[in-house]
């Protein structure tokens, strides 16, 4: 089940269309919003979440690829998948330029189209999940004191405790104590769990 009801703008003047794919997604447990007027879509659009905005290629007021230019300036990240009954080369060309993730024939199967709207998702979550975990470990690193960035950065680089201590001129044993109060403030149990959690700041 997608408890995160992530939300997918459809975006087609074919209402049979719109009300098909809704019914499917919304089974799904996506939280799912149509438009078949373009412009609607525009004024309502919102990347305040995450969301995934499929596009129909031909519509009466807009394009498909008018949409996704006027997405492009107001600085729109959220993916972008294509659907067309009948689409020239070019257009592929310049919709996957523009950024499109995906570019679908109509009619899509609604299993292709739910597997690619869970992968996008799925990256989206990776992705955040990332961006979180980068902040929250910048924000231990702050914890540390100017000594204790020092001996991290030997740490990271595979010196053991007695060649720490040789290199900044102190006692192995305040090496080690140092050692045990970085993994506490960094919360990590071992040198394998440092290395990788924390290996790319030796390369800042």
């Amino acid at each position: 089940m997608n408890l995160a009801r992530e939300t997918v703008y459809l975006v087609d003047d074919d209402e049979q269309i719109l009300s098909g794919m809704a019914t499917f997604l919304r089974d799904k447990h996506f939280e799912v919003r149509t438009f078949s007027d373009p412009l609607e879509f525009l004024k309502s659009f919102s990347a305040a979440h995450s969301s995934v905005i499929v596009l129909d290629m031909h519509m009466p007021t807009l394009s498909g690829l008018d949409i996704q230019s006027k997405l492009s300036e107001i600085g729109n990240h959220s993916p972008i998948f294509f659907l067309s009954g009948e689409s020239k080369s070019q257009q592929i060309i310049d919709a996957l330029k523009g950024g499109a993730c995906e570019f679908f024939l109509k009619p899509v199967s609604p299993k292709i189209l739910l597997n690619a709207l869970n992968r996008v998702f799925e990256d989206k979550r990776n992705n955040e999940r990332a961006i979180t975990d980068e902040l929250h470990r910048n924000a231990l690193l702050r914890l540390l004191t100017p000594i204790e960035h020092q001996i991290l950065q030997f740490f990271l680089l595979g010196h053991p405790n007695k060649m720490v201590a040789e290199a900044m001129n102190l006692k192995a044993d305040t090496i080690k104590k140092r050692r045990a109060h970085i993994y506490e403030e960094l919360q990590v149990v071992n040198l394998p769990e440092l290395l990788d959690h924390y290996s790319n700041i030796s390369k800042r």
